[in-house]
């Protein structure tokens, strides 16, 4: 298997296991975002699975705390979205303190994203190796290769 390929899979795996990871203390979060693992996305992960520390921040704390991170401005409604995805998780989650440890599942996101950036740090460097020898390699079907090379990352 081609280490494209490999690393493909691993990022896909990795954010199926961050999605998981968050599907299980706040059903239905990686939905609030428009790319659930778009650079707002993580660094909203990186800091806050616990759904009671979103809660204590409020809907405007909340979104104070997104328009920090990411390039652009948050999608409409998005701090709402999430706030109420907390609420729900705070609801499940209001009298089994003991039993949920969420320092621990955030440690394990962290790595988790960890893992997740540098594969993407070197899917992207793969990525421009390849498209370089390509082009070099290509001379009149350089925007064909470009199409197929620009499918292969998107998808």
């Amino acid at each position: 298997m081609p280490t494209e390929e490999k690393i493909s899979k691993e990022i896909a795996s990795l954010k199926t296991r961050i999605k998981s990871l968050y599907q299980w203390p706040m059903p239905g979060l990686s939905h609030c975002f428009e790319d659930a693992y778009g650079q707002r996305a993580k660094s909203f992960y990186k800091r806050y699975t616990n759904p009671f520390r979103i809660k204590s921040l409020g809907i405007s704390g909340l979104g104070k705390v997104l328009d920090k991170v990411g390039r652009q401005h948050p999608a409409e409604g998005l701090a709402k979205r999430i706030y109420e995805a907390a609420l729900r998780a705070c609801e499940m989650y209001d009298h089994a303190d003991g039993y949920i440890d969420f320092d621990e599942l955030q440690k394990e996101v962290d790595c988790e994203l960890n893992l997740l950036e540098s594969y993407e740090k070197v899917q992207k460097k793969v990525d421009q190796d390849i498209k370089r020898i390509l082009t070099s390699l290509g001379g009149g079907h350089l925007k064909e290769i470009e199409f197929i090379l620009d499918k292969e990352v998107s998808g």
